[in-house]
């Protein structure tokens, strides 16, 4: 429903301003809701506090959009949140769900782990200026970090959330998960 996807829009700029980096409005299929897709909310005394956008096809499901807030943290509405998608994709017989990308031994990589989620490597191709030649970059297993990243990310979590909402949907296309 709208009204799920407006909840769903506020708890990701709140938590994009302490925990991600969150990059832009989710798409207009928010007002063209269908069998296709659902929302889960998490409320906590009636606030919502945790919401994930679940896409479906066939007898698979994806979570491309999922947050809490991180002041409910102690709580584990992240938990319940995964929990209810789980819950609702079995008894509607869907099969395999996609919990999306994760860098390897980060904290979503272990979040999505102890849900029995199996690491799938991924290619990923870049074309040159003239899209004429892919330039392909090998799967990798993690293991390299950039020394930079956390000291990017602290700044961003310091920045005001009018500038990282109009930042993030330019700077999202340059950033690995």
């Amino acid at each position: 429903t709208v009204k799920a996807a407006e909840e769903m829009h506020r708890i990701l700029e709140e938590a994009g301003e302490s925990v991600t980096l969150y990059h832009g409005k989710l798409p207009a299929a928010e007002r063209r809701a269908n069998q296709d897709m659902f929302i889960v909310i998490v409320r906590h005394e009636g606030k919502a506090v945790g919401a994930g956008w679940v896409l479906l096809c066939g007898d698979k499901a994806v979570i491309p959009w999922a947050s809490t807030l991180a002041d409910y943290n102690p709580l584990a509405p992240n938990m319940l949140l995964y929990w209810a998608i789980q819950s609702h994709l079995c008894e509607t017989g869907v099969r395999q769900f996609d919990f999306g990308r994760s860098t390897y031994g980060e904290g979503t990589y272990k979040f999505k782990k102890q849900w029995g989620a199996v690491p799938v490597a991924l290619d990923w191709k870049e074309w040159d200026a003239q899209g004429v030649a892919p330039i392909v970059a090998p799967a990798t297993s993690g293991g390299a970090k950039s020394s930079l990243r956390p000291l990017v990310e602290s700044a961003w979590q310091k920045l005001p959330l009018a500038v990282t909402n109009s930042l993030g949907p330019r700077l999202r296309r340059y950033i690995t998960l």
